[in-house]
């Protein structure tokens, strides 16, 4: 696969990895279904014997949906060392989460008009009697700067203490600004740390972040099977930037033996979800036909795809198959690119 493969060297910026992720205000639980984070495209989809493509930084803070509201048979009896996402975290005073409870009906503005400072008010009423959900929320709103002027080092205070107690979120935001520096002084290893605890509860993005740590060597050692490791986890919970990713360890065999079947695999679980530089490598896939039956058709409509989301070497990949098609077969591919894409908009 000498297409596929072709070098590409990558400098990472000083910024967090996979984009500074401020997803979601409260995290026991979400009235809403949750959207998810935007992912940004690989840097590039080819590597070198050193080099693995990442996504480039971002310190984009997004608006966020609210949390349920929590009563106390829903807050665990005791504090847990590790919690899933979206868990009250420890056992929380009926005052407390009665105040936790009006802070959210505030936030949200539910059944009253929306006052952003009543809310910060009460989660900070609730989170200075240890309530780890109230402490993200007041953390998060000074994230943003709702209902208070935005201040890092303030988010930090209390992300920190909503951490400490295990709570997932707080732990991969905490993470978010170390890398970032924001609020306080950059420092990968405290990112890294706090990133490895968030991914080990089975958090996606800090997965992929952690995968990311370790092929840049920003607050660990520089660690290929351990970066395939964490973009497994990532890639497995559906993040296309990390199959993205993890095809191209397989294709190049770094931090995993050479495979270029699961390569493939890999290229084509990202494709389906739109990752311009995984449509890009699965039309080289079907272009060599050395794990596939060779298709000139399908190469030419992955790598039409690619092209329609600005790849740069989308182009000249098709002139140069082009050559191979009838008019007929250039016709379907480009009509099964744009049955693909519709199909995308549809959904």
């Amino acid at each position: 696969m000498d297409r596929l493969l072709r070098t590409r060297r990558i400098r990472l910026g000083k910024a967090w990895p996979a984009g500074l992720v401020m997803a979601c205000l409260l995290c026991p639980g979400c009235r809403k279904k949750e959207s998810a984070p935007p992912t940004t495209p690989a840097a590039v989809k080819t590597v070198s014997s050193n080099v693995v493509p990442v996504a480039p930084a971002s310190t984009t803070v997004n608006a966020t949906l609210p949390t349920q509201s929590v009563s106390a048979a829903t807050a665990p009896a005791t504090a847990q060392p590790a919690l899933t996402n979206r868990q009250a975290v420890l056992e929380t005073p009926e005052k407390a989460l009665a105040i936790y409870n009006r802070g959210v009906s505030f936030f949200q503005g539910d059944g009253r008009p929306q006052d952003l400072a009543a809310a910060v008010q009460c989660f900070r009423e609730a989170a200075e009697l240890g309530l780890a959900a109230a402490q993200h929320n007041l953390g998060f709103v000074y994230l943003q700067g709702q209902g208070v002027p935005r201040d890092y080092a303030e988010a930090r205070v209390w992300l920190t203490k909503a951490a400490e107690q295990g709570l997932v979120e707080a732990q991969f935001k905490l993470a978010s600004l170390y890398a970032n520096g924001l609020g306080v002084p950059q420092d990968f290893r405290a990112a890294a740390q706090w990133v490895r605890r968030a991914a080990e509860q089975g958090h996606t993005e800090a997965a992929y972040n952690l995968a990311t740590l370790y092929v840049s060597g920003q607050g660990v050692e520089r660690d290929l099977a351990e970066a395939a490791k964490w973009y497994r986890q990532a890639a497995e919970k559906g993040k296309a930037t990390a199959q993205s990713n993890l095809g191209v360890f397989y294709a190049s065999g770094q931090g995993v033996p050479q495979d270029l079947a699961e390569a493939a695999r890999w290229f084509r679980k990202a494709a389906e979800q739109g990752h311009a530089k995984a449509q890009f490598n699965l039309g080289q896939v079907y272009t060599e036909g050395k794990v596939v039956a060779k298709d000139l058709v399908e190469a030419y409509k992955w790598l039409s795809l690619a092209e329609a989301q600005g790849d740069p070497d989308a182009a000249d990949q098709k002139l140069e198959i082009s050559l191979q098609l009838t008019p007929a077969q250039i016709a379907e591919a480009i009509r099964q690119a744009n049955a693909f894409t519709a199909k995308g908009l549809s959904q």
